[in-house]
């Protein structure tokens, strides 16, 4: 419980929510008043709720992966925006990227593409983590200039 306690209170702050208004919305999802009252089932919704305001804010609705490729895509995505420049380590790259190489232009999420499409996402993008180490090890890629900051245009 303590991690999605601590998770409430980072995405708290991403968003930007004042303490009076991470009050409101406590009371109105869960009827409690602190964190430290939740259980499981009302942190989860809580912290659901957070996100989905801090997605509004961005103009993005949120949507949390539901497969296992979705996952897959998320987790070689965040290896490697850390290696791309900081304009590119957004999620419409993310999202043109995979539009492109899926051909599939109307997507509006990574919900929107197909297991084969998914497929050749996933693949497409381990090309490109290697393209990116071989930059690296080859020193065409300079890590100070990437100016690496963590991004807040994640929907979630």
């Amino acid at each position: 419980m303590n991690k999605i306690i601590q998770a409430i209170k980072i995405e708290q702050k991403k968003a930007g929510i004042p303490d009076k208004e991470y009050r409101n919305m406590l009371r109105q999802i869960a009827g409690v008043s602190s964190a430290r009252d939740l259980d499981e089932k009302a942190g989860k919704a809580v912290l659901k709720a957070i996100r989905t305001k801090e997605a509004a804010l961005h103009g993005r609705s949120f949507r949390q992966p539901q497969t296992a490729q979705e996952r897959k895509i998320w987790a070689m995505w965040y290896e490697l925006r850390e290696m791309l420049p900081k304009e590119e380590r957004t999620f419409q790259y993310l999202l043109g990227f995979c539009r492109r190489v899926s051909g599939e232009p109307n997507a509006g999420n990574l919900g929107g593409f197909n297991k084969p499409q998914l497929h050749k996402i996933i693949e497409a993008l381990k090309q490109r983590i290697d393209q990116e180490y071989e930059a690296i090890r080859q020193g065409e890629l300079n890590w100070e200039e990437q100016n690496v900051e963590p991004d807040s245009d994640i929907p979630f």
